[in-house]
């Protein structure tokens, strides 16, 4: 980065822009967005593609995502607690609340404001549900930001393989207070021997306690 010599402002660290140009041959037309936050101390730079052009043949849709941080951070993320998820499938919008404890998802109350602080009201448990979460398995109750920025293939019971990539944008000063997203995804072979990633589904997960 250019400023890096001099130091960097955060207007330098936050912006949008699109690149469209000849990159000696392998043309860029796509999205760059960068994002500083001095709370969390990361910053982040995202990639997504914009598409095909006469002079690009292939999809043009892939999305890349960087993460720059302390040494010290991004490995200590406290993802117990209680979290509120809100699926959108279509035209349809659901909540649900769920209590991550240990290596295991329970599931609470559906559609309503606010999820209860009383573990109580967590009483079934969901754990099957949640296989793509695959950070539950760690022998810690910690995850690393890594871990949560992933795709992941994995094989519920009696089901086909399912897709999911996941990605958490770390918020407060723990990075335990940020928003985390579930893709869940169909991934097929087209005639020309590409492959098409659909998104079906997307779940928001914030974290309440």
């Amino acid at each position: 980065m250019g400023c890096g010599v001099k130091g960097c402002t955060r207007n330098d660290l936050n912006g949008f822009l699109v690149d469209n140009y000849d990159d000696e041959g392998d043309w860029k037309y796509r999205t760059l967005a960068l994002n500083f936050d001095p709370t969390t101390q990361l910053f982040m730079e995202k990639v997504q593609g914009l598409g095909p052009l006469p002079h690009i043949r292939h999809e043009n849709q892939s999305e890349m995502m960087w993460f720059t941080y302390p040494q010290e951070k991004g490995h200590q993320i406290d993802y117990e607690g209680i979290w509120k998820a809100t699926t959108f499938k279509g035209t349809e919008i659901h909540d649900t609340c769920l209590l991550v404890e240990k290596d295991r998802v329970w599931q609470g109350p559906k559609d309503t404001e606010t999820c209860p602080d009383d573990r109580q009201a967590y009483a079934q448990n969901v754990t099957a549900d949640y296989g793509d979460m695959w950070w539950l398995n760690a022998k810690e109750q910690k995850a690393k930001l890594g871990q949560m920025n992933v795709t992941v293939r994995w094989y519920p019971q009696g089901q086909p393989p399912k897709l999911t990539t996941w990605e958490y944008l770390p918020a407060g000063e723990n990075w335990d207070q940020g928003m985390l997203y579930r893709y869940e995804q169909t991934l097929t072979r087209l005639a020309d021997g590409s492959e098409n990633l659909q998104t079906n589904t997307i779940t928001e997960l914030a974290k309440q306690i």
